[in-house]
């Protein structure tokens, strides 16, 4: 790596596939993809495309070009905010959200040079949040977590969120 690499902190990325979501919870609009013939897709809530995804968010090769021909040394990699789901019910908020860093935390594993993990929490339940930050921290390796600007209906001066922001000060 040169020595003073080229680093993109806001890149997002969402697994190729997923299990329909909507199907297995029936509350709420899960987010879905929408693969289209050019190697594209969209991300789907509630039968609307909310965000165009290239084809780099969700096939790392296509990731690794882009960043090549870009000049690009590091990506880091977080979930698009559509697929936070803080409306959802916590649990299955949580399984979500496990889901998504697995996928981040392998793409990292795979690609450590080149790839940073940024983790998502389920933020409508902060002591479920803490669970898998310090999951994500001590079995996934992941070192970073993106939340939304309104995490569960909440500011960020919510008493309910401070126990959250505490364990995530503590190593």
């Amino acid at each position: 790596m040169r020595p003073n690499p080229v680093i993109d902190v806001h890149t997002h990325v969402v697994p190729e596939r997923w299990d329909d979501w909507s199907a297995r919870h029936a509350v709420g609009p899960w987010p879905a993809i929408a693969h289209r013939d050019d190697g594209t897709a969209s991300l789907v809530v509630g039968g609307k495309a909310v965000r165009a995804l290239e084809t780099g968010a969700f096939k790392v090769a296509a990731r690794l070009e882009d960043m090549d021909r870009s000049g690009v040394d590091v990506h880091a990699i977080s979930p698009p905010p559509p697929m936070f789901c803080y409306w959802a019910e916590a649990k299955a908020a949580r399984t979500w959200a496990r889901m998504q860093n697995e996928h981040i935390a392998a793409l990292c594993a795979a690609y450590p040079d080149r790839l940073i993990g940024v983790a998502t929490l389920p933020m409508q339940d902060p002591a479920l949040a803490v669970e898998e930050l310090r999951w994500v921290r001590e079995r996934l390796g992941l070192r970073a977590i993106e939340i939304g600007t309104f995490p569960g209906n909440r500011d960020f001066d919510d008493s309910m969120l401070f126990p959250f922001f505490e364990a995530g000060r503590r190593r």
